[in-house]
């Protein structure tokens, strides 16, 4: 059991329905790397990117759902993920919203290592 190679990978791009298409998929592809033992390491690669309103909730979606039907029935955990985007961006409408957000200087897991 367990993953043990790294051509585990899956594409959403469908070329007959999204070559002409306005709105091709986002999320072009997610690979599963292996690292040795029970660890992999996902890369997420995005043709367009919404930081503000879809940056959080696609990571937690996607992970809980390769989580659920990958990572924990072959046995193995997540140890790094590598989320690439082509074009990243704010769009002009969220930009007030997006100018709110605060950076927060020390990372929750920080926080708990230091108490």
């Amino acid at each position: 059991a367990g993953i043990t190679s790294n051509r585990d990978q899956a594409i959403t791009w469908q070329p007959r329905t999204d070559l002409g298409s306005t709105s091709p998929p986002c999320l072009q592809r997610i690979v599963i790397r292996y690292l040795g033992g029970d660890s992999v390491d996902v890369h997420l690669t995005w043709r367009s990117r919404d930081l503000y309103t879809a940056w959080q909730v696609n990571i937690i979606a996607i992970i809980d759902m390769l989580n659920r039907e990958v990572i924990r029935p072959n046995e193995c955990r997540i140890v790094k993920i590598v989320d690439y985007s082509d074009s990243l961006h704010i769009h002009r409408s969220d930009i007030d919203g997006a100018s709110e957000v605060r950076l927060v200087q020390i990372s929750p897991q920080e926080q708990t290592t230091k108490r």
